[in-house]
């Protein structure tokens, strides 16, 4: 059909019209190689080791190395920035899994592959910029710590350690301060907003990692006991659970104190940043739906 239109277009236009559509052809032709080219410098050997990456089945894992085996470069890159030992590192942080990484390495992985190249990202970027989506990040994080995972020097939104403090993961955030020495980063690095990893540790409500931060330097001024009880009470409410209302309250929480800003949505992501004005846990439950119940429970402690 292409083809067609374009014939058509030559034999119906003038000359210029034509040198024009010749030029466009050739220059489209061009860019689309060009970009190929680029982005998917990979051989029949890599073509067949990223399709099976993402395949599944029980012979999964003797197909990779059989590939591997038979010459496949582990150390290639999909869509110009993903390196294929990223793509293995985000399967290993969903299934916990690390035969297809052990596999990696035994052919010659580079597991800095990627480094301060600009376009591209490190596996340990890669996991690290998804570490809320996996409950097992931080074990494959430490997993690329032991193989020497380096971090980048050229930091254009943060490092790796601010972006898992970032995304509220507060595992990953601990295998960081195990390898400190290793890796010597800026434990009191600000982000865009002057925002700490100590201060997103308070927003995301996880107030063990945010002492442990403070035990190895980190500054900032921790919530009271208090404080987290009454996040607790507002976080509970937030999901309409009364079994955990009944209890909290029972351990002291303050229906009546004002909350923290986000704490309800602290499973998406909120944050905590600075008190409510004026709003207690209580007016909170009143502004919700379902929490009848719950209101009655509070009021007992009023």
């Amino acid at each position: 059909m292409k083809k067609r239109v374009i014939k058509h277009l030559f034999y119906t236009g003038g000359l210029m019209k034509k040198i024009t559509i010749l030029l466009t052809v050739f220059v489209l032709n061009f860019f689309v190689s060009s970009l190929f080219a680029k982005g998917n410098e990979l051989g029949p050997k890599e073509k067949a080791l990223y399709e099976t990456i993402f395949s599944d089945g029980a012979d999964k894992i003797n197909k990779i190395e059989n590939l591997l085996k038979e010459g496949a470069n582990p150390n290639s890159f999909s869509k110009e920035t993903e390196p294929f030992l990223g793509h293995v590192a985000y399967q290993a942080a969903y299934q916990n899994d690390f035969r297809i990484m052990d596999l990696f390495f035994k052919y010659k992985a580079d597991v800095n592959l990627g480094l301060d190249s600009g376009d591209k990202r490190t596996a340990l970027e890669v996991i690290c910029e998804s570490c809320r989506e996996h409950q097992h990040a931080a074990n494959v994080i430490e997993y690329l710590f032991k193989k020497d995972a380096k971090l980048a020097t050229i930091i254009k939104y943060g490092s790796e350690f601010m972006k898992v403090a970032f995304h509220g993961c507060g595992e990953s955030v601990k295998v960081f301060l195990k390898y400190k020495n290793q890796l010597k980063y800026d434990i009191n690095e600000k982000d865009v907003e002057g925002e700490t990893a100590f201060d997103h540790m308070i927003a995301a409500g996880n107030f063990e990692v945010a002492k442990l931060l403070k035990d190895n330097g980190a500054t900032g001024e921790l919530p009271s006991d208090q404080d987290f009880l009454n996040w607790k009470l507002a976080n509970a409410v937030s999901k309409l659970d009364i079994k955990d209302v009944k209890s909290i309250l029972k351990n002291g929480a303050n229906p009546n104190a004002q909350y923290l800003k986000g704490i309800p949505d602290l499973e998406k992501g909120g944050k905590l940043g600075s008190y409510s004005e004026g709003e207690s846990v209580f007016s909170m439950a009143v502004g919700m739906e379902g929490t009848i119940e719950i209101m009655k429970e509070m009021l007992k402690y009023k």
